[in-house]
């Protein structure tokens, strides 16, 4: 097969049309997680949403669980 072709072929509806939409929309989400996630976990609710509850976590860490943080 020529190019022209195999470009005919091609439909976005098709799986492989599917595949290549979502594998740029997957990496954009991946990069949105990655930028946002030093800036929600350097924030106050970042560090108050890390711990469960304050007794289990106090089990796990031997303390505080705002003690870790500081």
């Amino acid at each position: 097969m020529d190019q022209s072709q195999t470009a005919a072929m091609f439909h976005w509806a098709s799986p492989l049309g599917v595949s290549a939409i979502c594998f740029p929309v997957s990496g954009v989400v991946h990069l949105l997680i990655g930028t946002l996630t030093p800036i929600f976990v350097n924030s106050e609710f970042g560090r108050s949403a890390i711990f469960i509850s304050q007794q289990t976590d106090s089990q796990l860490f031997g303390a505080a669980p705002s003690e870790p943080l500081n």
